[in-house]
């Protein structure tokens, strides 16, 4: 038997998933109907496939740490989808966003975020993890 908390909402159900990061975290359950499940557009697919899919272009802009969710969810075993990987590379060679990562957070948040994983000191050797191991993409001309 499962027991919920009942969560009032000031937003609807869309404009709360428009805030989350990834599709795979824009999951609910109806409090009213509890066989229905309640998600943003590819969520579900997306979490069956195990593909990391970002909900906006503007997802780590909000907030540099989801960068850290973005690996965390990697090592759990999850592919990011092409546009997820395209602005990862893209910020990865932005320094202002870099500058924004480690000022918004301090040496013990990113060490807790991690896990005990030890994290090198410079933004340089941090974003050579973070850009995605695959080929770089082409613009067409």
């Amino acid at each position: 038997s499962h027991s919920f908390v009942e969560i009032v909402f000031e937003k609807s159900i869309d404009d709360l998933f428009r805030s989350y990061d990834f599709t795979i975290n824009a999951i609910a359950i109806d409090p009213d109907d509890t066989d229905n499940v309640i998600s943003a557009d590819k969520a579900l697919i997306d979490l069956k496939n195990r593909t990391l899919q970002i909900l906006h272009p503007k997802t780590f802009g909000e907030d540099p740490r989801r960068i850290l969710r973005y690996l965390r969810f990697q090592g759990l075993g999850y592919t990011p989808d092409e546009m997820s990987t395209q602005l990862v590379s893209k910020l990865a060679d932005d320094p202002d966003f870099i500058d924004r990562f480690f000022v918004s957070q301090s040496k013990s948040i990113i060490n807790r975020e991690l896990r005990g994983i030890a994290l090198p000191v410079s933004g340089e050797a941090l974003w050579e993890l973070l850009k995605p191991k695959t080929k770089k993409i082409r613009r067409k001309k």
